[in-house]
């Protein structure tokens, strides 16, 4: 995951990454969905989120903050199950919205094709600058 798109010149830290992801898991609010092989355990899929409420009101809004398939896996229906299962999580947390993103800059416009047949919106951009 972390070779592919934006994030590949970044030095990953695996033990910042793993506490990550233990904090999202052991949170209530947070949720975390793993893709494996059925075969052979390998992750082939990732998905993170967060129910937090707007800034600006006490009404919840689901927010993805990782979304992940690998590349050879992208074409399988992996990345619906995660994403059928997210949805399914964020309606039980009463949300007034689900959001979808990607700021890693793989294959953003299949991503968006893929996010605007499930009926989502386009309703704004990143850009991103190194310093």
């Amino acid at each position: 995951m972390h070779e592919e798109g934006y994030y590949a010149n970044i030095n990953l830290n695996e033990r910042k990454l793993q506490r990550y992801l233990i904090r999202n898991i052991n949170n209530n609010n947070n949720l975390v969905l793993i893709l494996k092989n059925k075969v052979n355990a390998d992750i082939e899929g990732l998905l993170v989120a967060e129910v937090v409420e707007y800034f600006f009101s006490q009404e919840l809004l689901a927010i993805d903050s990782l979304f992940f398939i690998k590349k050879a896996k992208r074409k399988s229906i992996g990345a619906m199950k995660l994403l059928k299962a997210y949805f399914k999580w964020a309606k039980s947390h009463n949300v007034t919205e689900i959001t979808l993103s990607s700021t890693n800059g793989v294959e953003i416009e299949k991503l968006e094709k893929m996010y605007a047949k499930l009926g989502f919106n386009k309703v704004g951009f990143m850009y991103k600058k190194g310093v």
